[in-house]
């Protein structure tokens, strides 16, 4: 067991949500063809208010207090946050290692970068849907988009800020692995690869013809562990392509939304709580009726083949199994 593997083991234990991940908007300026998010969230319109930015820096206190490292934001369009900088700047006062995540496609100059690398972000995970700018913009809907990307990647390993590759698999993009693969390779990035369509938060169903289909799976599942294997660095990458592993969401990981709302995971679309002027988010983490039912139903289930969250939106697990009225 490695030196992280047994931080996070220790933590899930003593229940330290150790690892966040806050998602600061739901607005994006792209249009995805396979985004999870509604329609209109990312045009601004639902699903409430954001929080402000002294909620925001309220709740990164609490969290720090209640033993949080790493720490995630993201979107929607991170960068559509005016006030971003200003978080950034107090979170990393609050010593968090913080990863962002972005379409790399928006506000975001050398000046900027600069400034980030300058605080001492941790990483940067750009999307990017293929090494072949036509198949990328077709996949975003945002003509251009491809070219900004490259040159946000370029401007991060000027400025030695590490950049990780997240990569959606679509039937439109699997077959431009290769190139994306090498491209990654040369330029000595990290790659993330996810071979599950997320299913939309509202319920509508994706365009046909998106999701792969299991012998496309198969076809490519060997390619993508020979990518990760060569990777300097293990991590939820490995997910599909991995020996079983334990999932501990809700344990010493947990969610949080624009609107303040924590959940399990982000993948999980159970609402145990809301941070508010009147909410204290450590007595939320230890006192949610729902997240202590995730944590005795893992506690009972600790040979689970899949994270949680995977489980449950194949249907493999019912929900009614979870939040159950365990007394």
């Amino acid at each position: 067991m490695g030196l992280m593997e047994k931080v996070f083991s220790r933590a899930a234990r003593e229940l330290v949500p150790l690892s966040v991940h806050f998602d600061l908007t739901y607005r994006c300026h792209q249009r995805c063809v396979h985004c999870y998010l509604p329609e209109a969230w990312r045009r601004g319109r639902g699903p409430g208010p954001e929080l402000s930015t002294e909620q925001v820096k309220s709740i990164l206190y609490q969290l720090a207090g209640a033993g949080t490292f790493f720490l995630t934001f993201s979107g929607g369009e991170v960068f559509l946050r005016s006030d971003l900088f200003e978080l950034l700047e107090f979170a990393r006062r609050l010593n968090f290692s913080i990863s962002l995540f972005t379409s790399g496609t928006v506000g975001i100059d050398q000046k900027k970068i600069r400034l980030l690398g300058d605080l001492g972000i941790g990483a940067i995970a750009v999307s990017l849907y293929s090494h072949n700018p036509s198949t990328h913009d077709m996949i975003t809907r945002n003509p251009g988009s491809w070219n900004k990307v490259s040159q946000l990647i370029k401007n991060c390993l000027d400025n030695k800020i590490l950049t990780i590759i997240n990569t959606v698999i679509l039937k439109q993009n699997y077959k431009d692995l290769l190139a994306l693969k090498n491209f990654c390779q040369k330029n000595k990035l990290e790659i993330r690869f996810d071979c599950d369509l997320a299913p939309r938060w509202d319920g509508v169903r994706h365009l046909e013809g998106l999701a792969l289909d299991q012998e496309e799976k198969d076809e490519i599942s060997v390619f993508i562990r020979d990518v990760l294997c060569q990777q300097e660095r293990f991590d939820d990458a490995m997910e599909d392509f991995s020996e079983p592993v334990s999932c501990k969401t809700g344990m010493d990981k947990c969610y949080i939304s624009p609107r303040g709302e924590v959940r399990p995971c982000i993948d999980i679309h159970r609402v145990c709580g809301r941070l508010t002027t009147d909410t204290n988010f450590q007595g939320l983490w230890s006192n949610s009726i729902e997240l202590n039912q995730i944590r005795r139903f893992l506690a009972s289930n600790n040979n689970l083949d899949k994270p949680l969250c995977r489980m449950l939106s194949a249907n493999k697990i019912d929900y009614n199994s979870v939040f159950s009225d365990i007394n």
